[in-house]
């Protein structure tokens, strides 16, 4: 009596768990960084970059990180790629 050969069924559930798992350190990875940029006291030399949209009026003050969102874009991207590399 050998050992019986892996079924589909058995290798679908491993796929579908691996892919739950990616999914699941995906969505940590944004929650993560969706954190930090609300942190904005103690990133305050971050987030004041060159590009950044600011307007100051006499009882209103707008500001829009154009350069910190693009940053954070490209790093949020690096990470679901490398963390997405298996997935087909």
């Amino acid at each position: 009596m050998g050992r019986q050969p892996l079924t589909e069924g058995f290798i679908f559930l491993l796929l579908w768990a691996s892919s739950i798992l990616t999914q699941v350190i995906k969505g940590s990875m944004t929650l993560i960084m969706g954190s930090m940029t609300l942190i904005k006291g103690s990133m305050t030399p971050l987030c004041r970059l060159p590009g950044d949209i600011v307007v100051h009026r006499r009882n209103f003050s707008f500001y829009f990180p154009v350069a910190f969102s693009i940053i954070i874009s490209i790093v949020c991207s690096l990470i679901f790629w490398l963390t997405g590399r298996g997935e087909k």
